[in-house]
């Protein structure tokens, strides 16, 4: 374990950053189906979970003030973005820990309270977020991170049954033949799970073909 009050900066996938060193026995964690949530166990089934924490071995100890390589030319061509990384994590993880923001692809994070999201009909809602990243500025010969964000706000389709997505395409009609090619346009690139197995997905463009 960690002393009371560390910190954790995680990414979700395979990195994670500490304020102080994990002591562990063992560097292998098995989580039984028995002890995960409700939510996990609907999308993985009745498996148990084998989770491996080992150290970094080409950086076990990141120095938050260590420039030096952007200090010449270095970093223009071989730049080791471990920094950078972990400064874009950290600007991320209260958000993501307090149910305010979901990262979508790269560096994105939007809004998930269905409050603030306004529908524009055909099944999609406009959502706010931000695209945000970590650039090192020359700062007069003594190198500085800097935080850079542009505000947008993207259009996502509503968190709802297919056939409700459908009925608001349809303006609320059950849909006719011709409905159909445009209804194909809108949801082409739309992945679907289904009811009864919420782990297993499909594209309706390849269903429709």
């Amino acid at each position: 374990g960690m002393p009371v009050g560390s910190e954790i900066v995680y990414n979700c996938k395979s990195l994670m950053y500490t304020s102080a060193p994990i002591n562990m026995p063992e560097p292998k964690v098995l989580i039984s189906n028995d002890d995960v949530n409700e939510y996990v166990r609907t999308y993985m089934g009745v498996a148990d979970f084998s989770v491996s924490v080992t150290p970094n071995a080409q950086c076990p100890v990141l120095d938050l003030s260590d420039m030096e390589q952007y200090k010449s030319r270095k970093s223009m061509f071989d730049e080791d973005r471990t920094l950078r990384t972990f400064l874009e994590m950290a600007l991320t993880q209260f958000s993501i820990n307090n149910n305010q923001y979901a990262p979508v692809g790269v560096g994105k994070l939007y809004e998930i309270t269905p409050e603030n999201q306004v529908n524009v009909g055909n099944g999609i809602v406009m959502r706010s977020g931000v695209a945000k990243g970590v650039r090192i500025v020359h700062n007069y010969g003594d190198p500085a991170p800097a935080l850079v964000l542009d505000t947008k706000v993207s259009p996502f389709y509503e968190a709802q049954d297919l056939i409700a997505t459908i009925m608001a395409i349809t303006n609320g009609r059950q849909p006719q033949m011709n409905d159909w090619p445009r209804i194909r346009a809108i949801l082409g690139d739309v992945r679907v799970e289904v009811a009864y197995a919420r782990h297993r997905t499909f594209a309706l463009g390849r269903s429709w073909t």
